[in-house]
């Protein structure tokens, strides 16, 4: 996708702000290039967070000079990688990665800020296994009070929606 270098927050995009600071001096999405996220359906990223909750994570990890490392992995089998392909190619963001018998879609740090969350927030959706809600709400936490550091995450006392797969619909 166009990108453009620099430190920039792009939340100036209607409905899709940036969430929390870019730490990064990688590439951005540019303001204009945002635009296609309003092409994205609300069908296509329920199908999308449905397999984050069955078949993905989202990982803060510490980094070996004590960072925090985030990432949104989602893991096939290498049968299905026709689906990672798709998904990939309607979000225009993350990589693919090839194993033995498994396939791995994974999207950065700077593009679960600038694409993915914001299109959560923006379709009003969210995640049903508490484990994946716990996940994207200390990642949120990361993002909004721009933590760098994993020492200083705190213990977080994640409060898990109470709802039924018919909610989300």
């Amino acid at each position: 996708y166009p990108v453009r270098k620099g430190m920039k927050n792009n939340s100036n995009i209607k409905g899709f702000p940036t969430i929390g600071k870019i730490n990064t001096k990688g590439k951005l999405l540019a303001s204009k290039d945002k635009i296609y996220l309003n092409n994205i359906s609300s069908a296509f990223l329920a199908m999308f967070v449905g397999f984050v909750d069955g078949d993905g994570y989202i990982k803060n990890t510490k980094t070996t000079t004590g960072y925090i490392s985030t990432e949104l992995v989602i893991s096939l089998n290498f049968r299905d990688r026709q689906i990672l392909e798709y998904m990939k190619n309607t979000l225009l963001i993350g990589r693919i990665y090839v194993y033995k018998r498994t396939i791995k879609y994974i999207i950065s740090r700077v593009d679960l800020q600038e694409v993915v969350f914001p299109l959560l927030r923006h379709h009003n959706m969210f995640f049903l296994t508490n484990t994946r809600q716990a996940q994207y709400q200390k990642t949120l936490y990361i993002f909004n009070n721009n933590i760098v550091k994993f020492s200083d995450i705190p213990e977080l006392e994640v409060e898990v929606l109470n709802i039924e797969p018919q909610d989300y619909v």
